[in-house]
């Protein structure tokens, strides 16, 4: 008898401390790692359906595809491509990123981004013996010749990282909020003339915006981090952008 009651309150304990045990919900915190290498797989939930999106039917105007990179039904990032320009100028590509929520953001740095000048003067003396001053004016934000000289520099500017396989993200720095143009391949030229007295003169001004630059059917990625109630995933987008502003996204994966 004295054996059956101590059976029957073992028993009894069992039932009672199983009941007490939480259930743990599948998007509940666990130990991850705090660190993943780009383009790795391991503990990660990887999603390899491609697709190809580019700009809008109009030009000067953005075609954009959304990221629901955790799964929780909101928009998290959007890529979008668009033409921009007109018919006398030419047209180009322009590729943006931006972040959609306050709970994801991408891997950046902090930089000081400058802008290059250079003046070049050519004279002519023309048959009537006037004179023609050629003046050509390149303003860039890539030094593209020995001669250029610093014109502006504006400091601690955000910029997304573009990231190469294998590289090493730690979760707790870099990570930033993110609204602005990662690809730029624009260039424009004004020439006007003046005429003073005898002497005319001819201006060139161009303006390079090249800078952000990912090159062309060349693989990169970027790195997001998604802060919610249940914890931090790090995570990674691979794509690529073609010159006639073609986004090809490859593959994705986040932190199971």
């Amino acid at each position: 008898m004295k054996i059956n009651f101590i059976f029957c309150l073992l028993l009894l304990l069992t039932v009672v401390t199983s009941s007490c045990k939480k259930k743990i919900p599948n998007d509940s915190p666990f130990e991850r790692a705090s660190e993943i290498l780009i383009g790795s797989t391991q503990d990660m939930f990887i999603d390899t359906n491609q697709f190809t999106f580019t700009g809008g039917s109009k030009p000067n105007s953005y075609n954009c595809f959304e990221f629901d990179v955790d799964s929780n039904g909101v928009g998290d990032l959007k890529i979008c491509s668009g033409w921009f320009g007109s018919l006398g100028s030419g047209y180009y590509t322009r590729i943006k990123l931006v972040t959609g929520n306050s709970e994801v953001r991408i891997h950046g740095i902090s930089r000081n981004d400058t802008t290059y000048f250079e003046r070049i003067e050519t004279l002519q003396v023309n048959e009537d013996s006037t004179i023609t001053v050629n003046v050509y004016n390149t303003t860039s934000c890539r030094k593209t010749s020995v001669n250029q000289t610093v014109s502006i520099v504006n400091e601690n500017v955000l910029h997304p990282s573009f990231l190469d396989f294998g590289s090493q993200i730690s979760a707790s720095i870099n990570f930033i909020e993110f609204d602005g143009i990662i690809n730029d391949q624009s260039s424009s030229t004004y020439p006007h003339n003046i005429i003073s007295n005898d002497t005319i003169y001819r201006y060139s001004a161009k303006s390079l915006r090249n800078c952000n630059i990912v090159k062309y059917d060349s693989i990169a990625y970027i790195a997001f981090k998604s802060s919610t109630l249940f914890g931090e995933r790090l995570g990674w987008i691979k794509f690529s952008f073609s010159k006639n502003g073609h986004v090809k996204v490859m593959e994705r994966a986040i932190q199971i």
